[in-house]
């Protein structure tokens, strides 16, 4: 397997702040089931596109300044921990249009061109939007009869 094209996602919650979410602590959930975290304008069209919706983020509703010191933060957000994985699976077939994503034992998550098991006990994913003949947008696809997307 040629490793120069794949995108590797190793850091958990950190990576999301190469597109626009910043994690910044688990204390704000009164149940520990959230993490708070600012979003920058780029991280908030991740997120509609992710959630299908139409989410608007109320500017001035963040906690910092700015997201990974890239972006002026424009909200925060609290996210379910259990999101992580199908995010940042998300991320590599949205964002970088990979065919493949596997998610390794200890986390770490791939996206790459080749159907080739990169690991032992490694758990893969297909991108259907790939193959799909389907028209989309934004990760939806348009229903056929009314055109619709959203």
């Amino acid at each position: 397997m040629s490793y120069r094209d794949n995108v590797v996602l190793a850091n958990r919650w950190a990576d999301l702040k190469d597109y626009g979410i910043d994690p910044l602590t688990g204390e704000a959930c009164a149940y520990n089931q959230r993490l708070l975290c600012d979003i920058s304008k780029e991280g908030a069209t991740l997120l509609k596109n992710f959630f299908g919706c139409n989410i608007d983020f109320i500017n001035g509703t963040n906690w910092n300044s700015g997201v990974g010191m890239k972006s002026p933060a424009v909200s925060s957000i609290m996210l379910p921990k259990g999101i992580l994985d199908d995010l940042r699976i998300f991320i590599l077939f949205h964002i970088h249009n990979k065919p493949y994503v596997y998610v390794m034992p200890g986390d770490t998550i791939i996206g790459t061109d080749e159907q080739e098991p990169v690991a032992d006990g490694a758990k893969m994913y297909t991108n259907p939007a790939i193959t799909s003949s389907a028209p989309m947008k934004d990760g939806r696809n348009v229903h056929q009869m009314s055109g619709r997307v959203k």
